[in-house]
């Protein structure tokens, strides 16, 4: 019965050791784990928000571009020349006249050398002071 009891006291005894080597090592695993979880957490959040905001800013900028292209365009006297000749022709009802199609195709090179500027622009359409469509271009 002797040796029954000195391998029960050993195998306690090496799990006593094997446990008291282990569980800080595990303890200590579990702790850099989370640590380093809240710290991958926070570095990505950060990073985030920093697109966020680069992407905003990129966004503004663009949007500004496009306001000044559009202003530029509207202040332009020629496309104001132009369209002032087409809404003349078009109250006197000379639609099919040569000057009307000669205004036209003046104010098409005029937007056209606009969209051709622009980065961004697909399409630029002029649209008359009664709300109708005057002319488009499709770049």
């Amino acid at each position: 019965m002797r040796p029954a009891r000195r391998l029960l006291f050993s195998t306690k005894l090496i799990l006593l050791v094997l446990f008291s080597c282990l569980f800080p090592t595990l303890f200590m695993g579990l702790q850099s784990y989370v640590s380093i979880g809240n710290q991958v957490e926070t570095s990505t959040l950060n990073l985030l928000d920093s697109v966020a905001q680069s992407s905003a800013f990129q966004v503004e900028l663009w949007l500004n571009e496009q306001k000044s292209t559009a202003e530029a365009i509207a202040r332009s006297t020629d496309v104001v020349q132009h369209m002032a000749e087409i809404n003349r022709f078009t109250k006197l009802g000379k639609l099919d006249s040569d000057e009307f199609f000669l205004s036209l195709y003046r104010l098409n090179r005029v937007i056209h050398l606009c969209d051709e500027s622009s980065r961004w622009f697909t399409e630029v359409c002029l649209v008359g002071s009664n709300g109708k469509l005057v002319l488009t271009d499709n770049g």
